[in-house]
């Protein structure tokens, strides 16, 4: 569920690694996700102030030691992705998001819950910060999966679900899993 890699890192590099490397190098970028001064909550919190709609995907992007976040926002059947700086706070850029599943976003709409408090929720839960967040179908259910770094700099993967806003699972990946917690490359990143 690994979607948040460095812009300047190619896939190719990444699955070249061996596991040992990619485990340090996740505990190193979980190290920054909790170290940095504006937390995905905030970003989420700004783009949809911002933007005037609700969050349904955020993610962290992380470039050596510098730290952005991508939200994307429904904002009144128009969405919209923004780019937030990780110092800041502010949002530096936004535009149209294109590809999107429009059926998806339709029952993102109905629901009464959002991304924001599904994030409260895992990060309570998995005692860490949030690193992406995304309103998802699995099956005929409509989730939040949350990654959160954990205060132990170990990844956790927490399933929500949308209408209840009740924790549905949580699991936890080992380093020794190297790239993915299914032992794949990580894939550019998905939205609904």
């Amino acid at each position: 569920m690994k979607t948040w890699l460095p812009l300047a890192l190619g896939l190719g590099v990444w699955a070249a690694l061996p596991a040992s490397a990619t485990a340090d190098w996740d505990a190193k970028q979980l190290k920054l996700v909790r170290s940095a001064s504006t937390s995905l909550r905030a970003a989420v919190l700004t783009a949809e102030r911002e933007l005037k709609g609700k969050a349904y995907f955020a993610q962290t992007n992380i470039a050596t030691d510098t730290v952005t976040y991508t939200v994307r926002v429904d904002a009144g059947d128009k969405p919209v992705v923004a780019e937030i700086d990780g110092k800041s706070g502010k949002i530096t850029g936004s535009a149209a998001a294109t590809g999107e599943n429009t059926a998806l976003l339709k029952e993102f709409g109905k629901l009464k819950g959002g991304l924001l408090a599904a994030m409260k929720a895992a990060e309570s839960t998995a005692k860490g910060k949030s690193f992406q967040a995304s309103f998802k179908r699995l099956g005929a259910k409509d989730v939040f999966e949350v990654d959160v770094a954990g205060r132990d700099d170990i990844e956790k993967d927490v399933v929500v679900d949308a209408l209840t806003g009740k924790i549905r699972k949580v699991a936890e990946k080992s380093p020794e899993a190297g790239a993915s917690a299914n032992g794949s490359a990580p894939a550019a990143a998905s939205t609904p």
